[in-house]
């Protein structure tokens, strides 16, 4: 099928090699759209992974690493959440979103000298001790939005998912064990390019996706966080690699260093428990394929956890983005994910519909060309 008719077909995204990067543009988009950016004028720094939710309480979006979020939904007021800032709501369209930290920035001589490699190790364990380990339930959106680029053909295929999810826990033998249940799915699944990779020839197959996604883990393993064991919330930096921040209702702790990976770790906390924590690690030195045997090299990760206290102190939103290189065949594929859970109180369903992997619910679904992407992926130059 040639071009013009793949795009008639699905008629959403398309890839186009300019200037030596990728780029992302919508196309056959009739929807309004508008591009925001969500910042941070304290830390003069932008906003990843910023939460944004409709006047029907409808998640639509999340702002990518540069802290960009294209609405394609004029259903005004939104609401922008993210751990650690002031909710924002907005009544019409900026261009910049300033979003208030619950804490005050003090001078440092302000504050009285702590050993802060310390003083996360004692949040950490303290905050372990008071999770909530009674049974319950948690709902929430799930979201998963998935690009392939083959960057050798210039074919790319997006995959974009949505559900209610429900998370239910029960406590046995120190840890959590987890139910899944879903309901509401949608996704879409989109090939654009050259038609002439692979990516082309077995476009209409999912199971190219899954294969490739199988060296990546799933959804559950990020239930790992929940702060019944701390091992996943470990760190080792020395003093002159951390900062911190003090205020009367939030504070933050920011560690930085630079090895093979650069690695920024922020958390927040108030009365030494933990509410936020970011973990954003960046290869310093990207490997290069050199076009033989199977190549395999992931560039960035970045891991975002918040924890809340309705019914009960607990793991309420996990927010994972991942991009790296796989090389077959002397292709180069650059895979680019997001996906996630986010809490939502107004979200309730009968528990009926138990899976036992949160992706595998997606497979039987239709899929559809009308979904809105909530993420714009930042493409490697």
């Amino acid at each position: 099928m040639k071009m013009e008719g793949i795009l008639a077909i699905l008629g959403k995204w398309t890839v186009k090699l300019l200037f030596g990067s990728y780029v992302i543009l919508n196309v056959l988009n009739t929807k309004a759209q508008n591009s925001v950016v969500f910042y941070d004028t304290l830390f003069n720094e932008p906003i990843s992974n910023v939460q944004v939710f409709n006047a029907n309480s409808e998640f639509i979006g999340l702002s990518n690493e540069l802290g960009v979020l294209v609405l394609q939904d004029n259903n005004f007021p939104f609401e922008a959440k993210c751990g650690g800032y002031q909710i924002r709501q907005l009544n019409a369209m900026e261009d910049t979103i300033v979003l208030d930290p619950k804490f005050q920035k003090l001078d440092e001589v302000k504050v009285s000298p702590v050993n802060k490699m310390k003083l996360y190790n004692e949040i950490i364990r303290n905050s372990s001790d008071n999770v909530h380990r009674s049974s319950g339930v948690s709902y929430g959106v799930y979201f998963e939005s998935l690009l392939i680029v083959d960057s050798q053909n210039n074919d790319s295929i997006r995959v974009d998912k949505i559900c209610d999810l429900a998370l239910e826990r029960s406590f046995n033998k120190k840890k959590f064990d987890y139910n899944f249940y879903c309901e509401n799915g949608r996704k879409s699944y989109v090939f654009s390019g050259s038609s002439n990779g692979v990516l082309s020839k077995e476009s209409s197959d999912t199971s190219v996706v899954v294969k490739m996604l199988r060296m990546i883990p799933e959804f559950e393993k990020n239930l790992e966080y929940d702060l019944i064991k701390t091992k996943k919330y470990n760190l080792k930096y020395d003093e002159n690699e951390i900062t911190r921040e003090v205020g009367e209702d939030v504070s933050r702790i920011r560690f930085e260093n630079t090895d093979e990976f650069k690695s920024i770790v922020s958390i927040k906390y108030h009365d030494s428990i933990l509410y936020f924590w970011r973990d954003n690690r960046n290869r310093t030195h990207r490997k290069e394929y050199d076009g033989n045997g199977i190549f395999f090299n992931i560039n960035k990760t970045e891991r975002q956890v918040e924890f809340g206290e309705t019914n009960g102190y607990f793991l309420n939103t996990i927010i994972v983005n991942t991009q790296l290189d796989l090389g077959v065949d002397g292709v180069l594929y650059e895979i680019y994910l997001v996906k996630g859970f986010i809490y939502d109180d107004s979200i309730s369903f009968e528990l009926s519909n138990k899976i036992e992997k949160v992706e595998g619910y997606f497979n039987n679904l239709n899929t559809e060309n009308e979904l809105n992407s909530f993420y714009n992926f930042e493409l490697e130059k």
